[in-house]
């Protein structure tokens, strides 16, 4: 989501510093994603079956986390200067990214 996120103000943020400085942000997340897959695809060859359902609860334990997390709204200035998105915005990118690794999750398998 980080990575998400980071990209989302990059393109929002009414600042061009801001925009800058998370475009690099965004793309060092998403390398960060793309390795812990990676990580995630080579454990879970070795994890048991009981020991992967376990990590599939941790996982949407993390997604209702998150979810919670994000549904204060943000001020108005940070959504201008920032570039965060209000919390119905960061529900659809948390939904949005959720259906995208699920998806990536079942062609991997």
């Amino acid at each position: 989501y980080g990575a998400v996120q980071a990209a989302f103000q990059a393109r929002r943020s009414s600042d061009p510093r801001v925009r800058a400085t998370l475009a690099v942000i965004a793309r060092d997340e998403a390398r960060h994603a793309e390795l812990a897959w990676a990580v995630d695809a080579f454990l879970a060859a070795r994890l048991s079956a009981g020991e992967r359902l376990e990590v599939l609860r941790a996982r949407e334990e993390a997604w209702r986390t998150l979810a919670a997390s994000l549904a204060v709204e943000p001020s108005e200035e940070l959504r201008d200067v920032a570039g965060l998105p209000s919390a119905a915005e960061a529900a659809r990118l948390v939904a949005a990214a959720r259906e995208a690794l699920a998806r990536e999750s079942a062609s991997a398998a």
